[in-house]
């Protein structure tokens, strides 16, 4: 399997250090990365990552992007926390209530698809052609 990126890519996109997971959610991401490009035509290393060094910095990016979107939403999607977290909050007479079912669609669809960063920094690199709104 491909892995194109690393933990100091990582780290110098987000600006922050790793999750102790990156190593799973870096893998996780070069993953889907892969199957965002099976169809894109390109010259690779004999180790098979991309020879053009801007394509290959693409990959790497798209994966950081990845990556970068499941810490923002605080999913895993490598474990077990594809559901909702909150329902009910009440502080001071405030209430708040989530719409659990609509956030654990929202959850699962974070884990399993793209994020609309990594699927621009992959179509601007000439990796993916067609609509990006037609994410599998």
């Amino acid at each position: 399997m491909l892995v194109y990126a690393n933990r100091d890519a990582l780290e110098a996109w987000t600006g922050e250090p790793s999750p102790d997971n990156w190593e799973q959610l870096i893998r996780r991401a070069s993953v889907m990365v892969g199957v965002a490009t099976r169809a894109a035509r390109y010259e690779v290393t004999p180790a098979g990552m991309p020879a053009d060094d801007d394509q290959a910095e693409a990959m790497r990016d798209a994966v950081c992007a990845q990556v970068n979107a499941w810490i923002i939403a605080g999913v895993d999607p490598t474990g077990e926390a594809l559901t909702a977290k909150v329902t009910a909050s009440t502080i001071d007479g405030a209430s708040v209530t989530l719409d659990a079912a609509t956030e654990a669609v929202d959850r699962q669809r974070i884990a399993g698809a793209l994020c609309s960063d990594a699927w621009d920094i992959l179509t601007l690199a000439g990796l993916i052609g067609g609509h990006p709104w037609v994410m599998p």
